[in-house]
């Protein structure tokens, strides 16, 4: 389940907010982005691919054109249903649907552990999220995204415990820092 939209610059409510404020949006090989101003665009405007962005001062003064505003959303999430939420930024799914995500997942989760239906809905010991997101960003990578690939799989474990399982996580982590 889908649980935000992407914020690109030519969702008319993000364009109607933009223009708005003094903004407007371009079109540049194909890709929406947000110029400063209502003039022709130059060679050495700054051009955001982003309609929020948390930096990016001189969009946000003397007119917020770029929100840092974020979009929220609260929902009930489905003990033993949900197994798991996706965060990636635009190089992820500028090169996958979500059906991609997940069947990815779903493969790295029979890889894992053998079967292709697991009762504990990816609680297996065997998989690994972290594992699942080298993955995609993998795959993401492979299919020619050029820009930032990051994501973060975070495994809904609905009370099942496992010391095991911990202590594989944090011995990961620490491997991570010591890299």
């Amino acid at each position: 389940i889908r649980l935000t939209q992407d914020h690109k610059p030519n969702n008319t409510v993000e364009q109607t907010r933009i223009e708005a404020a003094g903004g407007r949006v371009v079109i540049i090989g194909g890709t929406p982005r947000v110029a400063q101003g209502k003039n022709e665009v130059k060679d050495s405007q700054i051009l955001l691919a982003v309609p929020r962005s948390i930096g990016d001062i001189k969009f946000k003064q003397p007119n917020p054109i770029v929100s840092a505003s974020p979009e929220v959303a609260c929902y009930d999430l489905r003990p033993r249903e949900d197994s798991y939420i996706v965060m990636g930024c635009d190089g992820i799914w500028d090169t996958m649907s979500d059906e991609d995500v997940v069947n990815i997942i779903h493969e790295n989760h029979k890889n894992a552990v053998g079967i292709d239906n697991d009762p504990g809905v990816l609680n297996h010991p065997k998989f690994s999220a972290a594992d699942a997101a080298s993955a995609l960003v993998k795959i993401s990578f492979d299919r020619g995204s050029t820009d930032n690939i990051s994501v973060v799989v975070v495994q809904l474990s609905w009370g099942l415990t496992s010391p095991n399982r911990q202590d594989t996580a944090t011995k990961k982590e620490s491997n991570i820092n010591n890299a």
